[in-house]
């Protein structure tokens, strides 16, 4: 629509909503904010159903009585919106791109993104296409939430089939109508949150982002431990448990292997499992057995399992190859952790089998990769490719497996309590 040009880019322009002949079932609006409501109300008369407001200068910018004139005349109209202040929405399975982001292709997948911020519309759609194994399902970006809200959102992704996985970034939140909802979700699908919460000057740039205000942090806490809700402390962190979330089964338990080629990668992980909910599993005779066919007589095999020794009388190659199906095949084991540490170029083990996929044994699986990353891409890139979830720290990668445990630990507990009647 252009009120001054009858065509943009070879399609027919109209001067306004009402002139179009044809039903409209989504209005876009990019619009000077003082023209949005005037908007709106056409709409309202053409019979459009849904409108994303793209707009921004409503109370994030100290506009409140702009926002409740907005929200007064798309309730009187008719039209839910999405927004204002926001980045619009994206479903990469039917192609409809309804944001400012300039994007031509995204990867299809079955993650979900609800959020408040841009990051998800623009910054981490450009990290996926460019770094992620995991596809994008949806992505609705909220704003200053004058109508539909993440509670919505999220009663709309709980039955879409294509979505198993939600992703929230949220700052203020309404509870009451995520209590029940939130809990019936994640009976089904896990959600995965990161609140910006934490300090005053978090709350006062919250503010001034979305006009949002923080709300009970106590109350949140609780709702997420009752409701199963995954809480990640950081950006980099939420992307990490997405790996795991989207691309790993759920583990039967948290009974945990590691397998590296160096000590300190070893220590770290062991280091750090107990604090993620993790135990070290306690390896079958039989898996011994198969490692120590590869290893020099004097050394021992345990878990964490050292395989520099081995690789040093067979080659890394061998060493990882065997020690990882023995590992895979162990019915003692229920998550496995994969350390790979790469000085040289000689070093990296070209013929590891990542891949739990061709084997029997469907056991979550993720890889970390240390030393020299250049030596390390070929590497990287298989196990995008086949869509293993890699990480460059061991702590990192620790905390994004005792999440998922965390989630079945949830689902278990809350299918052994009985509903009230």
């Amino acid at each position: 629509m252009n009120p001054g040009a009858p065509t943009i880019l070879e399609r027919a322009a109209y001067p306004s909503v009402e002139a179009i002949p044809e039903p409209v079932d989504l209005a876009i609006i990019a619009l000077p904010v003082e023209s949005v409501v005037d908007e709106i109300e056409k709409c309202g008369r053409k019979k459009v159903p849904f409108a994303v407001v793209l707009s921004s200068g409503f109370s994030e910018e100290g506009r409140p009585d702009l926002q409740t004139k907005l929200a007064s005349a798309a309730k009187k109209a008719g039209v839910r919106v999405i927004g204002p202040n926001t980045t619009g929405i994206l479903n990469a399975h039917n192609g409809l791109i309804a944001t400012f982001e300039k994007m031509t292709t995204v990867r299809p997948g079955n993650v979900s993104f609800v959020s408040q911020t841009g990051m998800f519309g623009g910054f981490l759609l450009a990290q996926n296409l460019s770094s992620e194994a995991f596809g994008i399902n949806k992505v609705a970006g909220v704003g200053n939430k004058i109508d539909l809200t993440e509670a919505d959102m999220l009663e709309f992704l709980e039955d879409d089939k294509s979505t198993d996985l939600t992703v929230m970034y949220l700052e203020a939140v309404n509870i009451r109508p995520l209590r029940k909802l939130a809990k019936r979700v994640s009976s089904k699908k896990p959600i995965l949150v990161l609140r910006a919460d934490k300090t005053r000057l978090g709350r006062e740039a919250m503010k001034i982002h979305t006009g949002s205000n923080f709300g009970d942090r106590q109350e949140f806490d609780s709702l997420c431990k009752s409701s199963g809700i995954i809480r990640a402390s950081s950006f980099g962190e939420l992307l990490d448990f997405v790996r795991a979330f989207a691309l790993l089964p759920l583990p039967k338990s948290n009974k945990t292997a590691i397998i590296s080629n160096t000590g300190g990668g070893l220590v770290s992980a062991a280091d750090n499992c107990q604090d993620n909910g993790l135990v070290l599993a306690q390896l079958s005779e039989a898996t011994i057995s198969k490692i120590k066919s590869i290893s020099p007589a004097w050394h021992m095999v345990t878990n964490p399992v050292d395989v520099a020794a081995a690789g040093i009388q067979g080659g890394n190659d061998g060493a990882f190859d065997t020690a990882i199906q023995a590992v895979l095949e162990d019915d003692n084991v229920d998550l496995m952790m994969v350390v790979i540490g790469a000085a040289y170029q000689e070093e990296v083990p070209m013929r590891i089998r990542l891949l739990n996929e061709q084997t029997p044994h469907r056991k979550p699986l993720a890889i970390v990769t240390m030393g020299n990353q250049n030596y390390l891409s070929k590497l990287k890139e298989a196990a995008l490719s086949r869509q293993i979830p890699l990480y460059d720290d061991v702590v990192r990668c620790v905390k994004a497996l005792g999440s998922l445990y965390r989630y079945k630990q949830w689902q278990q507990d809350n299918s052994r309590v009985k509903p009230h009647r």
